[in-house]
């Protein structure tokens, strides 16, 4: 089942109803382009069947811990305009998911999330999340990572040589704080087929 919920003509405002939580058989759950605000309600833990969520809104309140109830999800698109930091430790649980998108959380920083078992990935977004520390070598399991963004975060340290990524052809490390040679392992010899941004950090 497939629930899309995107404005008209119109903007949907005021919260996610409650009652989303009944539709226990949902896969698919899409609340962009819509003008909705508050909390997501608790009642979301009930889809269980969950296999993708895309959310572009106005929520605030501290981003949810649902996703021991989401462990069929396969894509998580948030961009958050309001929800506060950190991204739950809990994320790790979703081995399944190939697509991973958060971005603009306010608030709290986060540690880089635990994601080394989610072998399936192909797009890692973690866009102006607040995320602090070096980027953990555990990315390196992601061995069908096409796309990575790590943008505008306060990532430190070195840059993991991703050359066993040889999936990687988008790679977007621009205004982090991380330091080391000017053009890291991994990235060297990469031809024109790749689109890779390291620029405004502090490399040597």
């Amino acid at each position: 089942m497939r629930l899309l919920l995107q404005t008209p003509r119109w903007a949907r405002q005021g919260m996610v109803p409650p009652a989303l939580g009944k539709l226990v058989n949902l896969e698919n759950l899409t609340l962009s382009a819509n003008n909705l605000s508050g909390e997501l309600p608790v009642t979301l833990t009930k889809l269980t069947k969950l296999k993708e969520l895309i959310s572009s809104n106005n929520f605030t309140g501290r981003m949810p811990d649902f996703f021991q109830s989401w462990k069929q999800l396969e894509k998580l698109d948030i961009q958050a305009k309001g929800f506060e930091g950190p991204i739950p430790s809990s994320i790790s649980i979703l081995i399944n998911l190939t697509e991973l998108r958060i971005s603009d959380l306010v608030g709290g920083g986060s540690k880089f999330p635990n994601l080394g078992s989610s072998t399936r990935m192909i797009r890692l977004m973690l866009k102006s999340c607040n995320i602090f520390g070096p980027i953990p070598t555990s990315i390196l399991n992601l061995i069908q990572l096409q796309t990575l963004d790590l943008s505008f975060n306060r990532l430190d340290g070195i840059v993991p040589d991703f050359g066993g990524l040889s999936e990687l052809k988008y790679l977007f490390l621009t205004s982090d704080l991380l330091t080391g040679p000017l053009i890291p392992e991994g990235i060297k010899g990469k031809d024109n087929t790749h689109q890779i941004d390291l620029s405004y950090n502090n490399f040597l």
